[in-house]
């Protein structure tokens, strides 16, 4: 049996079908990840952004919160930024 023959025997319709159904997933899944990285990146800027003041127990006492504040938001603003590219 030659190589070529092999070839036209695997070309198939079935064979057609899966590989454009592929194509769409991998298409589709592609745009899945173009629309994670707009929120990651999205998120990162609106937290790294942010500034809140908080009426603490009166109106009179009040409480700013920042997100360097915390490491964990930090953390979290940093490795945002990272994975976002």
């Amino acid at each position: 049996m030659k190589f070529g023959q092999a070839e036209i025997a695997e070309t198939s319709k079935g064979i057609q079908k899966r590989g454009l159904m592929s194509r769409k997933i991998a298409i589709f899944e592609f745009i899945l990840r173009i629309i994670a990285f707009f929120n990651t990146i999205s998120s990162a800027i609106l937290m790294a952004t942010t500034n809140e003041t908080l009426p603490f127990f009166t109106q009179f006492i009040r409480f700013h919160a920042d997100y360097n504040d915390l490491p964990a938001l930090t953390f979290f603003v940093v490795a945002n930024a990272v994975v976002s590219g």
